[in-house]
């Protein structure tokens, strides 16, 4: 599958949140991509051979 991760087609919500404590906000945004990640690749378990994680 091509690709699970692109700057460019990620919703804007997708970074939404309060930067001021940055250790806080990339735990937020690194959740959101486990959450988003996991649940995508198993939707597809068994129907996608491999997957291109990040695009450049």
């Amino acid at each position: 599958g091509h690709t699970l991760v692109w700057h460019q087609t990620s919703p804007s919500w997708f970074f939404d949140g309060d930067r001021s404590d940055t250790t806080a906000y990339k735990a937020l945004v690194r959740s959101r991509l486990e959450t988003y990640v996991t649940d995508v690749v198993t939707h597809f378990k068994g129907k996608v051979y491999c997957w291109d994680v990040v695009n450049e």
